[in-house]
């Protein structure tokens, strides 16, 4: 499986409006859930804001990657964090609005 974080703010984390087929999968794109289960991808694939995520740009992002990598599996690490600056990414960097350290929290995911 080839692997790709999907880190940054609301614009990666995703605040479109969701239709039907954002919600199709494609049997070789995977996102690991909030409770670390490879799940086919679907948006909304972050979890940080539940009342307003929506659709981003990692799903395409996993669906041409697959094309390009015919013979691959992809799987996305959604870690994005809406609201966040660029100093709340720093190693031990808390952030109250959500209770997560970004940059940690992504470590952890790598790892």
């Amino acid at each position: 499986m080839e692997l790709f974080l999907l880190a940054g703010q609301s614009n990666m984390a995703g605040r479109g409006t969701l239709e039907a087929q954002d919600r199709q999968v494609h049997p070789d794109v995977w996102s690991l859930n909030r409770s670390g289960l490879w799940v086919p991808a679907a948006d909304p694939l972050h979890f940080d804001k539940p009342g307003v995520v929506g659709v981003g740009p990692g799903r395409s992002f996993g669906l041409a990657m697959a094309a390009a990598r015919q013979q691959a599996t992809v799987g996305l690490l959604p870690c994005a964090v809406g609201g966040t600056s660029i100093s709340l990414w720093e190693p031990g960097a808390y952030f109250a609005d959500t209770g997560v350290h970004p940059y940690d929290q992504t470590s952890e995911k790598q790892g």
